[in-house]
């Protein structure tokens, strides 16, 4: 009898531990066992997403180098440059818009 054709062994009602069913399942493979699966229903949210942004070397040492002078970590600095770039492109106001592009220059360029 060839390799795949050997019946499966027995599939455990239970495991008595997450190692025991490691081995099990290193020896097995699980299409042997589709008979046995069942299906579920799963809900998730998701709380958070996170997402990388090319940032330019300049940019990158002048964020950093005032999250240092603030004492805040280089990622609250990053957030904070986003958030008001974000702020920048959504609002309408020229005074709102005047302070936002100091305050993102003066971030990119320094005081």
């Amino acid at each position: 009898m060839s390799e795949k054709a050997r019946p499966a062994d027995p599939l455990p009602d239970a495991f008595a531990s997450y190692q025991e069913a490691a081995d099990f399942w290193d020896t097995h493979d699980t299409t042997e066992y589709l008979e046995s699966f069942k299906d579920v229903a799963v809900q998730t949210e998701l709380k958070r997403r996170r997402f990388e942004v090319e940032v330019d070397e300049a940019l990158m040492k002048g964020l950093s180098a005032q999250a240092q002078e603030r004492g805040i970590v280089r990622e609250q600095e990053k957030k904070r440059f986003l958030e008001l770039a974000d702020r920048l492109a959504s609002t309408r106001d020229p005074g709102e818009q005047s302070r936002l592009k100091e305050e993102l220059a003066r971030m990119t360029f320094g005081e």
